[in-house]
């Protein structure tokens, strides 16, 4: 499980009154500003802070619309495989597994 301080640590916000600092990356030495509300939500959700930090797209696009905080989550449940067609498919995946399970123990036992 990650520590969403050690991330906060390794982001390095800096705090300015009205918006919050971020650096997007070691490689890249640039600091993107981000709405307090955006930036607090995110920190109380493990999953989207995990996908800003591996889509770092999602910084800009959170700098210049915040409420596209939203539309974000949406991305981040296709990446983790959280949508309804992705939980069914996968659904389907492991009833056909067992069904190959089932078929190769019953031709075992003949």
């Amino acid at each position: 499980m990650i520590n969403l301080n050690s991330i906060n640590n390794q982001l390095g916000p800096m705090v300015n009154h009205s918006t919050i600092f971020l650096r997007t990356g070691q490689a890249i030495k640039e600091w993107i500003k981000i709405e307090p509300e955006a930036y607090r939500y995110m920190q109380q959700r493990e999953d989207l802070w995990v996908f800003v930090r591996k889509n770092p797209e999602w910084y800009r696009y959170l700098s210049r619309e915040p409420a596209s905080i939203k539309e974000m989550e949406v991305y981040a449940k296709t990446f983790y495989g959280k949508t309804i067609p992705q939980r069914l498919e996968k659904t389907q995946q492991n009833v056909q597994m067992i069904r190959l399970l089932m078929e190769m123990a019953g031709a075992w036992n003949d």
